[in-house]
Parts: C-alpha cells; structure tokens; sequence
C-alpha cells in the first residue's frame, strides 16, 4: 500500500491548533496521515541534478515567523548526507520543543534518526534515492531476460517522549518505486519516489498518540518487487523511506538496506556504486534557509 503521509497544508492547519491544545488531545491517527497540498513562499529545493534527496520538515521550522510566508515548514535538506548539529528547529512555537535528525544515502543502505521533544511534537524526515542497474553474467548472453528480486528491509526503534500528560508516536514507512521526480520541489514530499510497483512493494507501522508509556517498540519493515530484467539493459529503481516522530525518537541507524535476489551465473552493479568492490565516494550537499531581516 502507498504511504500517505501529512504534507504542509496539513501540517500547518495542526500547528495552529496545538498552540491551543494539547497534543495528546489533537493528534489522531487521521491527523498524521492525511494529505492535501499548498502553494507557498519560501523552502528548500533539491538541486539540479541530485540522485538522493533528504528533507526534514517540522512545525518549528518556520523561519520568518508564523504570520508573514508559508514556507512549508522546511528545515534543512542534503542530497546523501545530512549531519546537523542539534536542534534544527527555529523556535517559532516556544522553547520546549526541538527537532534533531541525521540521515546518510548510499548504494546498498540508508541509515539515520529523527526526533522531537516538547509539546508541539511533529516532524517528518523524508528519504528518496534513484539508481540505475545493469544485470550482468558470464554464461549468459545479453539480451537474456532473467527473473530479479529485489528486497528493501527496515529496521527501527521508535521511543515515545513525553508530550504534554502523555507519550508520542509516529509512522515509519518504506516504499519501492520505479523513477523519482527530479523537480526542485515536490508537493507533497512523500510522492517523489512514484510508481505503483504492488502491494508488496511498500509497508508502514502507524503507532498513534497517545502510547500508554515509554517503553521502546521494535520496528521492521520489508518490501519486495518481482520482475523481469534483461541482461545487459540498464533499468532504475527508486527507494523512498519515511520517518514521522510525533513526540518520539525513531531511530533506524540498525540501517535499511537494498539488495537483490538473482538466478545462479548473473550479477549485478549499478551507476551508483552497488555492488562495486571500491565504494564510491558520497556526493553531499546541505543548505538551510536563510533571509535578511
């Protein structure tokens, strides 16, 4: 099934109501995962290019203020490896609240955490890549199609933090794709990686607000795709990972890996740098938002 995370009209509508309430009393299951659309000022857009896109997005990320440009709460954004300093929040919504993540993209995994602290508890992390492959064989001849596996596997634990008289949640989620849009900005985020590949192909956990305590809950997720490739002819395939802490920690530094299960003689690499023996090294990118006042 296709992940439908919150995007930013959504997510703006919920940061104004929980300036009045609490968390525990306004986000529901529904809240989190619903989805619509805005147009807005400023942002974060992936550059020209760029094979890997990572974007935190959080309800204290508005950098001009709250009432001047709807700038879809973006806070930071890299292309594979994204490796702020503490809290990357702006502080528009008070100072008990904090958002923090890491993410590192590369060939064969994707590894990293996000968290938020504080009553006003939303943020999402979203993680795209593209590669392209090539199966190849020393007995068979190109041209010989040839069945393909390929697995994308997840592990996680996500900690629930204190928010307000109770403990958060989250979503995290895993999805494989057959292209990514190479627009500098895609709205909302979570469809940059597109192509309906099956059921199979994508899976989430959903833990709502509020949890009963803080004890740590194990996650892990797989998704698969079946098809045919032809030895010798490049093809893609995109990998998309979520993770929506709502009061909590997801960590998934265990590492979400890619691999492939092939029929006997046949191997197979990509213009990424899977399976290459020499690792290629990242080409990594971050920008923040800024503006002259």
């Amino acid at each position: 099934m296709a992940l439908d995370c919150t995007d930013r009209k959504e997510f703006e509508a919920m940061r104004v109501v929980t300036m009045n309430r609490t968390i525990a009393a306004t986000l529901a299951a529904a809240t989190l995962l619903s989805a619509t659309s805005i147009v807005g000022a400023s942002t974060i857009p992936m550059p020209a290019g760029a094979r890997s896109w990572i974007l935190v997005s959080g309800g204290d990320c508005d950098d001009d203020g709250p009432n001047i440009n709807v700038d879809r709460g973006h806070c930071i954004g890299a292309v594979s490896q994204l490796l702020p300093a503490g809290d990357i929040g702006h502080g528009q919504l008070g100072g008990n609240y904090s958002i923090t993540a890491d993410a590192m993209v590369g060939p064969e995994t994707i590894r990293g955490a996000a968290a938020t602290f504080g009553n006003f508890a939303f943020a999402f992390l979203d993680i795209s890549m593209i590669d392209t492959y090539t199966v190849s064989s020393k007995t068979l001849p190109n041209g010989t199609v040839v069945p393909v596996t390929v697995t994308f596997d997840a592990e996680a634990v996500l900690t629930p933090n204190p928010v307000a008289s109770s403990f958060g949640g989250g979503v995290f989620g895993i999805r494989i794709g057959s292209g990514m849009n190479t627009a500098p900005i895609v709205i909302p985020e979570n469809t940059r990686v597109f192509g309906d590949l099956g059921p199979a192909a994508s899976s989430q956990i959903f833990l709502g607000i509020p949890q009963p305590n803080s004890t740590p809950q194990p996650l892990h997720l797989t998704a698969t795709y079946s098809f045919n490739a032809t030895i010798g002819t490049p093809f893609d395939l995109a990998y998309y990972l979520a993770a929506r802490p709502g009061g909590s920690i997801i960590d998934f530094h265990n590492t979400a890996s890619i691999g492939f299960t092939l029929p006997p003689g046949t191997a197979i690499t990509s213009t990424g740098g899977y399976g290459n023996t020499t690792p290629v090294a990242p080409v990594t990118w971050s920008g923040l938002k800024s503006r002259l006042h």
